[in-house]
């Protein structure tokens, strides 16, 4: 490996450590859902990359998997497939009515956090 490679594989080794706290997540989505929904060209396969990352983060396909009662498979065809257009859909339907798709960390998730760290 050479040292470039290297400095990648340290940035995206602390990329993901990063991404495994909630908040870290939420802001890294929604400035990559920004960017999608101001129709930067390369914006789609920059969310969809973001959204991988984050699913890494997080436990992976098998823990999305287990949390939403679907496949790895179908998950990740769902999320990933080229010809799904329900994504650009939904944010197009969205802007006609004057709106915005934006990430937010559920609420429940604020407050196990907050439990955390009032125990350090």
């Amino acid at each position: 490996m050479t040292r470039e490679n290297d400095t990648y594989a340290n940035y995206f080794d602390l990329l993901i450590e990063d991404l495994k706290d909630s908040k870290e997540s939420a802001g890294y989505l929604s400035v990559l859902m920004a960017d999608y929904q101001a129709k930067d060209p390369i914006s789609r396969k920059i969310l969809l990359r973001g959204l991988k990352n984050v699913i890494k983060a997080r436990g992976g396909f098998e823990k999305i998997a287990e949390s939403t009662g679907l496949t790895e498979e179908d998950v990740a065809k769902e999320l990933f497939d080229n010809d799904n257009k329900q994504l650009e859909t939904l944010i197009l339907t969205l802007k006609a009515l004057g709106l915005e798709l934006q990430v937010e960390i559920e609420e429940n998730i604020i407050k196990e956090s907050e439990e955390i760290e009032d125990e350090d």
